[in-house]
């Protein structure tokens, strides 16, 4: 367990999904709040939550057609 800044691991997961949020025409809705603010927990197992819970939202959305794709992280 250690101290992080929840916002930067979050940003730092969006970095490795960016390409495949283009690749697959999903659009990023993004309002982090928690700016500058430490949480106390494992830091690769949170990413390792938001990773697959971002490429579960996405995958959801492939058969979406004749409207936009966006995902939301708040």
């Amino acid at each position: 367990m250690t101290r992080f800044d929840i916002d930067d691991a979050i940003e730092e997961v969006l970095a490795l999904t960016r390409s495949e949020l283009q690749q697959r025409d999903v659009a990023l809705q993004m309002r982090l709040s928690a700016s500058g603010q430490e949480i106390l927990g494992d830091r690769v197992q949170l990413q390792q939550v938001l990773l697959n819970l971002i490429m579960n939202g996405v995958e959801a959305m492939g058969a979406v057609r004749g409207q936009p794709k966006v995902l939301a992280i708040t």
